[in-house]
């Protein structure tokens, strides 16, 4: 873009001044961030962003570029705070690793659906037993 022809555009007419900036790398690559702009409703931003990741309107790049993140840095963030909670003997967050259990299932454990099912049956049938 117009960004990247400018600074090559400085770049050049800096190698006259600075010995340094003579040998300079043949492929460069630039990566733009400005600040985001915010929504007027956050919540209504934030589910809405979570239903295109979902339904794959929208990928994990443009829902960072969005934010001015880049997805390699983000990946790369994510990973290095992983590897440093994992060398303190920090327990990593259930977030963190996907370990999410539901709340009446032991640790360990896996709720059964059959079971839920029946314990749902018989609340409801409980009432009317006891009316008769």
């Amino acid at each position: 873009g117009t960004l990247n022809r400018l600074v090559d555009l400085v770049a050049a007419e800096a190698r006259f001044t600075d010995r340094r900036l003579r040998k300079r790398p043949g492929n460069v690559e630039y990566v733009w961030s400005w600040a985001p702009r915010h929504h007027v409703d956050p919540k209504k931003e934030a589910d809405a962003e979570e239903m295109g990741l979902r339904n794959r309107t929208l990928s994990f790049a443009q829902a960072l570029a969005a934010r001015g993140r880049n997805l390699d840095t983000h990946i790369h963030a994510l990973q290095r705070e992983q590897a440093m909670l994992e060398e303190s003997g920090i327990a990593l967050p259930e977030w963190l690793t996907g370990a999410a259990a539901a709340p009446s299932a032991e640790p360990g454990e896996t709720p059964d659906p059959d079971e839920q099912e029946a314990t749902t049956d018989e609340q409801q049938k409980e009432p009317a037993n006891a009316n008769a």
